[in-house]
């Protein structure tokens, strides 16, 4: 329930109550009329009862607010700790994105299914990668291989030319 809701309800019902107790004060009580004292002291009674009861309402209402302000605040700082968190993973994304446009760039696979399928292919690939300067553990990242078989598969190739 938002705050100018609670305000509006709280408004009418102060009207509503005074309405009541002016009725309940403006009857004839035992057959007689009030007389303007009593009316001007039942008036200020009722007025002080209705002071009473909106200063309650008030610090309740306060006391709420001060409550979700804390909630609020509680809310924020878990945030903080959730975007704190989470620039290290956008970092990360941003560089596998920069990988992956350079090796576009270079011509070479941008991912483990295209280096993939046979194993001439993955030879081929794997050669093509260690020509172009990748380190074993990158080429084995791209081709999904462990690094001990990429760089058996570049030394064996190697023996070959040599």
């Amino acid at each position: 329930m938002g705050l100018q809701t609670l305000v509006v309800v709280l408004l009418i019902t102060n009207i509503a109550l005074f309405i009541f107790l002016w009725r309940s004060v403006s009857r004839p009580q035992n057959g007689r009329d009030a007389g303007p004292g009593e009316l001007v002291h039942d008036n200020a009674l009722m007025q002080r009862e209705l002071q009473e009861f909106s200063d309650e309402l008030l610090a309740k209402i306060d006391s709420r607010i001060s409550g979700l302000q804390k909630l609020i605040k509680e809310a924020d700082d878990r945030i903080s700790t959730l975007d704190a968190m989470e620039l290290p993973k956008r970092a990360r994304e941003q560089a596998q994105r920069q990988a992956a446009e350079t090796r576009q760039q270079n011509g070479a696979p941008n991912n483990r299914a295209s280096a993939g399928g046979g194993q001439n292919q993955r030879r081929t690939a794997i050669l093509s990668l260690a020509r172009k300067g990748l380190s074993s553990e990158q080429i084995a990242q791209e081709v999904g291989m462990g690094r001990g078989e990429v760089e058996f598969i570049i030394n064996v190739e190697k023996q070959r030319n040599s």
